[in-house]
């Protein structure tokens, strides 16, 4: 599988104004030592996430669906789905939040913008996963 930096997935928005990606997006990221399978989404020991064809998510939560954050999102909204459901550790979710602020810098995010997300989601992603599971 070759990863491309910054090559986005063909993306389409549904009636709901959720999104699903068109084709598989591998990422490299920060949470290694697992290997699952589950649904739409694989993460192997060393880190590499694959979202599959056919992955929905809501987009950017608490900001703007932009170019550069949607991606992002995507993966960081897969993470919190295995965490919520019990396949992640909720220790893993500095590592998770860690891991979305690299992701945007990444994609070109401006510092600014990228630093305001991640605080967001320090503040209120715990919160956010309670009441999503309810």
């Amino acid at each position: 599988m070759t990863l491309s930096p910054l090559k986005a997935p063909p993306i389409t928005k549904l009636a709901d104004g959720r999104y699903r990606i068109g084709s598989d997006y591998p990422e490299t990221t920060g949470l290694k030592g697992h290997n699952l399978s589950v649904g739409f989404c694989e993460l192997d020991k060393n880190g590499l996430l694959l979202l599959k064809s056919g992955f929905i998510w809501n987009g950017v939560s608490y900001g703007l669906d932009t170019f550069d954050a949607m991606m992002p999102s995507a993966v960081h909204d897969c993470f919190y789905r295995l965490m919520q459901y019990g396949y992640l550790p909720k220790e893993t979710k500095p590592v998770i939040d860690r891991t979305y602020y690299q992701h945007l810098k990444k994609w070109k995010c401006l510092t600014l913008r990228a630093r305001l997300h991640y605080g967001v989601l320090r503040l209120f992603g715990a919160i956010h996963m309670r009441l999503s599971r309810a």
